[in-house]
């Protein structure tokens, strides 16, 4: 395989990012620089729409350290998810 994801029992993220923040910075490290700005937007959104986390886009990813409310157990571990798969592994 040319590329291979994993996704950590561990849910590591920026507590006081949204969901799109979230998606749209893993896909600034994880996609080539040569893929336009529109298409990594198209990307965030589709991974959003593909993993049902369109609905909360705009909410906080939170943490329970820090106390922040944000996501549910479940959205979170999608949203992990779309993080690995952002840039289209063959092997997850």
């Amino acid at each position: 395989y040319k590329s291979v994801a994993y996704v950590p029992q561990d849910n590591v993220h920026i507590a006081h990012f949204t969901v799109q923040e979230t998606l749209y910075y893993a896909a600034q490290l994880r996609i080539s620089e040569s893929m336009s700005e529109t298409d990594r937007e198209k990307r965030v959104n589709a991974i959003l729409t593909l993993l049902g986390l369109t609905d909360h886009a705009d909410t906080i990813v939170g943490c329970e350290k820090l106390r922040v409310r944000g996501i549910s157990g479940g959205e979170l571990k999608r949203l992990s998810i779309g993080v690995e798969i952002m840039n289209l592994a063959e092997l997850i």
